[in-house]
């Protein structure tokens, strides 16, 4: 197989097309249930689709995958007569996005967030039809990858199957992108960081260890519910066992309702504690321009050495920001101070509500290496000091600003491990 015919970046979806959510009225009425399918206009006032799918995943569980389609898609009019239950058709590639966990948004007076930000990965369709009789029956996906091996492996383990061990690598692929179907339309390419896991048992995941490796990837889409960490993570979930120990309080000596009560609360926090991000799962691993394999505790050595770089490059960056404040304030005090009595110290002005920008960190389970950090530049400034356009501009010039796993061990909570290696206290930025 050439590299012209082997996709750089294809992906091809046979999803079931959810249903909406019914209220008890209407199923009391016996309406039928509406495809989960919704039309609005674009911030560019064009007309997109969003459909939610139901998917296979390999290991037996379903998930539902979110996707945009665009009016101009090949095939979009047949989302206007699909109903629950239909198979649909969707071909496309892969491409990095930022979505937002808004089951923690805050809208206080000091603070102002709409959810956690984290790094994902979105598919982008080009084309949708029905689903023919040469088809699968079933629901699933299909990738086709080729792209650069840019970070090292961080380990951890299938949340419903924990014998499962996982290697999850970022890897960076370039999409030739077909603006139109004529040889009148141009083509331009699109370079995508993509989230890569793979079973440590494959015979070829070493390929997938080593930095700078060139790779080709036939896997499948895969949705895992990893465990996340974070100031506001713990902070609601602090909420949440503080009212469970008032309720626990309350229906000392109604076992039942205790047992109710103790259920819900499980289930609560077992919701909050995990968030499914989107990732590639490698089924075939080739390698490509004499690309070698390195061995798992290699790669956990060259992890440990890797999340070490990445937090002194944030230190330095932090440190030459604050550096750059020191200077505006010695030269125009009075454009970062407000003028005080002589012989008092200088005081900060009182700023309006910052719109923050989190962080997630779904993590693997308790006792293994390796968590899943996901930052944005924001996150990279020193807590309580706004971000500039200049600073800004700084970070989304710096490559490890923003990856998925550049800040794991400076993020991570205290007193857990990160690639084997243990975080102080004071290091504990965000989880």
């Amino acid at each position: 197989m050439t590299t012209q015919q082997f996709p750089r970046n294809k992906a091809i979806v046979f999803g079931i097309v959810d249903a909406r959510w019914q209220s008890m009225k209407d199923r009391k009425k016996g309406l039928p249930p509406e495809a989960a399918i919704r039309r609005f206009r674009n911030p560019a006032l064009g007309e997109t689709y969003t459909v939610k799918l139901q998917l296979a995943s390999p290991y037996g569980n379903s998930f539902a995958l979110s996707v945009e389609v665009n009016a101009g898609v090949a095939g979009a009019e047949h989302l206007t007569a699909a109903r629950p239950g239909d198979v649909l058709v969707l071909e496309g590639h892969l491409v990095r996005t930022e979505a937002v966990d808004d089951r923690f948004a805050s809208y206080g007076e000091e603070e102002l967030s709409d959810g956690i930000h984290y790094r994902d990965v979105s598919f982008k369709v080009s084309s949708l039809r029905p689903r023919a009789e040469k088809d699968p029956a079933s629901a699933g996906s299909s990738v086709w990858v080729e792209g650069t091996v840019v970070e090292p492996p961080a380990i951890f383990r299938h949340p419903q199957h924990p014998e499962i061990l996982f290697a999850r690598m970022r890897l960076r692929a370039k999409t030739p992108l077909q603006t139109g179907d004529s040889a009148l339309f141009p083509v331009l390419e699109q370079t995508c960081e993509m989230t890569v896991i793979v079973p440590t048992e494959n015979e070829d995941a070493g390929y997938l260890y080593r930095r700078g490796n060139q790779v080709r990837i036939r896997g499948v889409l895969e949705r895992l519910p990893l465990r996340q960490g974070g100031t506001e993570v713990r902070d609601r979930l602090g909420e949440l066992d503080a009212t469970w120990r008032a309720k626990q309080a309350e229906l000392q000596g109604d076992a039942r309702a205790l047992r109710a009560e103790g259920q819900q609360h499980l289930r609560e926090r077992e919701r909050l504690e995990r968030s499914p991000p989107t990732m590639v799962l490698a089924a075939e691993v080739q390698p490509l321009n004499g690309a070698e394999p390195l061995d798992l505790e290699a790669a956990r050595k060259e992890r440990d050495a890797y999340t070490s770089q990445q937090r002194q490059a944030r230190a330095a960056r932090i440190e030459r920001s604050n550096g750059r404040r020191r200077a505006l304030m010695a030269a125009d005090p009075e454009q970062a101070v407000e003028a005080a009595p002589e012989g008092e110290p200088l005081q900060e002005r009182v700023r309006p509500p910052r719109r923050r920008r989190p962080t997630v960190s779904p993590k693997a389970d308790e006792g293994v290496e390796g968590t899943m950090v996901i930052m944005t530049m924001e996150d990279s400034l020193p807590d309580g000091e706004p971000a500039t356009a200049a600073e800004v501009e700084l970070l989304a010039g710096s490559d490890d600003v923003g990856s998925g796993t550049a800040h794991e061990a400076a993020t991570a909570e205290p007193g857990t491990e990160s690639a084997g290696e243990t975080v102080p206290d004071e290091q504990n930025l965000a989880a």
